[in-house]
C-alpha cells in the first residue's frame, strides 16, 4: 500500500498543506480517532479527491510518518564513511542522540510517535510496516559502513544483524512510545535509557573477541 502515483505529481504547495493538515489531525488525536472528513475540509479538497489519492486513511497515515521521517533524515548530518572503529561509533553515536532531541522537542512528532504503536481495531499496520522496511535499509548501510573499519562483526549475514537490530530498536522505542508521559519533565532519564540501549546495540554489534592460544614449547 502507498499513495498513488497522482498525488506524486500534485504542486508542491498543495502536497505539503495535505500532509501538514493529516499530521496535526493525527498527532492531535491518534490514529483511531483521527478524522478523515476533518482532515478533507482543513485539506480544501473533496472526499472523492482524497480517495483519488491514498487508499484509505492508513495509506494517509503511512504517507504522513513517511514524510515525517524523510524530513527528519534531510536535517539530520549524513553518516559519513569513518576513517576507523573509534569514528564510525562516535559518528552513530553523534546522529542517533541527535534525531532523538530533534523528536523529543517536536510535540508532534511525539504524537505521531505514540499513534504508530497505539493498539487499534484496524491499526496503523502500513506506517510501522514501511518504517520498518526503511529502517532495516538504514541500518544494514550504517553496518556496512562499520564493517569497512573492523567496529562490526562479520561473522553473521548482515541482513540477520539489521534485522536483529531493528528489531531491538522498533522494540524499545515502542517501549518509550507508550510510557511517553512518564518522560515527561524527565529527559535525563530517557537520555540515560537512550544510552544504555545503544551500548546493549554497541555489545551484539562488536567483533567477537578472538581467545589467544599459546602453544608450550617442548
Amino acid at each position: 500500500m502507498c499513495p498513488y502515483e497522482r498525488f506524486q505529481r500534485l504542486p508542491d504547495e498543495k502536497r505539503a498543506l495535505l500532509l501538514q493538515v493529516a499530521r496535526s489531525e493525527f498527532a492531535a488525536n491518534g490514529y483511531e480517532q483521527a478524522s478523515f472528513n476533518r482532515i478533507v475540509k482543513a485539506a480544501g479538497v473533496s472526499k472523492g479527491a482524497m480517495y483519488y489519492y491514498f487508499a484509505d486513511k492508513n495509506d494517509l497515515f503511512a504517507t504522513v510518518v513517511e514524510e515525517v521521517m524523510h524530513t527528519l533524515a534531510e536535517e539530520l548530518h549524513p553518516l559519513q564513511a569513518p576513517t576507523d572503529e573509534e569514528a564510525f561509533w562516535e559518528s552513530l553515536i553523534a546522529l542517533l542522540y541527535d534525531a532523538t532531541e530533534r523528536c523529543m522537542a517536536d510535540p508532534e512528532m511525539a504524537a505521531l510517535g505514540r499513534a504508530l504503536y497505539a493498539p487499534t481495531a484496524a491499526g496503523p499496520g502500513a506506517a510501522l510496516d514501511r518504517l520498518q522496511q526503511r529502517a532495516m535499509e538504514w541500518v544494514e548501510h550504517a553496518l556496512e559502513l562499520g564493517q569497512q573499519v573492523g567496529a562490526i562483526r562479520d561473522d553473521v549475514p548482515r541482513d540477520l544483524l539489521a534485522s536483529m537490530v531493528t528489531g531491538l530498536l522498533f522494540g524499545a522505542d515502542r517501549w518509550v512510545a507508550e510510557r511517553w508521559n512518564d518522560f515527561e519533565g524527565h529527559e535525563d532519564e530517557a537520555r540515560t535509557l537512550e544510552a544504555q540501549m545503544l551500548e546493549m546495540c554497541r555489545n551484539l554489534l562488536r567483533p567477537p573477541v578472538q581467545a589467544e592460544v599459546s602453544h608450550g614449547t617442548n
